[in-house]
């Protein structure tokens, strides 16, 4: 059932920007030892080489983030930007965390500054984005400066975008709005100049798409309904044997 609950939430967010496919991690249960091997039952006899072993099933050990490069989808919308390479984008929010982010899709807000669409304003230097400037000049350097042709064709700084990068990111918590928030497994944000230390590049006009394999998470969905529909009729069985030894009088 977690199977097909992970593989159904990737279909689901095949078409979403900066999306890292998930999977399951699994491992056996306790096992009864009925007979061990090793153990000599009778005198003159050599140990048995086999055991009697019976396991009760398996579990859930973990699920965790594929975190490899998605597409790049180009737009024409000046303030998209894709990470190639390691990186977060950081998110300002309304209670003071900052969340972080690989869908580099932003718009610039009424006061100016760059926002993504759920209108949380990207960590940044920019604090201002001149109404009286035409953003279609506006350019995002691959090392996060950004600059925007004023009145006389000149090339006006306005700040840097950094990014920020973890120890561990499959550490990092997912939220809704595809958002993540550090924690105590992923470590604190390390901020960084894009295209250097180890820290990606950004692109302009660029998103990043979803690193989800649309047939690949299709044939895993079947293969784990399957599994379940198998496991469903091996419970239903096991429950009418030992109904049908219970009715022995």
């Amino acid at each position: 059932m977690k199977a097909i609950e992970v593989r159904a939430h990737n279909v689901a967010n095949t078409g979403n920007d900066g999306f890292k496919a998930f999977e399951l991690a699994t491992t056996d249960l306790a096992y009864s030892h009925y007979q061990r091997a090793g153990v000599t039952e009778l005198d003159g006899a050599s140990p048995r080489p086999v055991g009697v072993t019976v396991g009760s099933g398996a579990k859930v050990s973990g699920v965790f983030r594929i975190n490899t490069q998605g597409g790049t989808k180009h737009t024409d919308q000046p303030l998209d930007m894709l990470i190639s390479g390691t990186g977060y984008f950081g998110i300002q929010l309304p209670n003071g965390r900052i969340a972080y982010t690989r869908n580099g899709r932003f718009h610039r807000n009424n006061e100016g500054r760059i926002a993504n669409a759920q209108g949380f304003e990207l960590v940044s230097g920019v604090d201002n984005i001149p109404d009286n400037l035409d953003i279609k000049t506006l350019t995002i350097n691959p090392d996060g400066r950004v600059q925007i042709l004023d009145g006389n064709n000149i090339l006006q700084d306005l700040g840097n975008i950094p990014i920020f990068k973890f120890a561990n990111e499959e550490g990092l918590l997912s939220e809704s709005g595809g958002l993540m928030f550090e924690t105590e497994a992923s470590g604190p944000p390390v901020e960084g100049v894009p295209k250097t230390e180890n820290y990606g590049e950004l692109l302009q006009r660029a998103l990043e798409e979803s690193n989800v394999s649309p047939v690949k998470e299709l044939t895993a969905l079947i293969e784990a309904q399957r599994a379940y529909e198998l496991g469903s009729k091996v419970i239903k069985a096991v429950d009418d044997m030992l109904q049908a030894a219970n009715n022995i009088k």
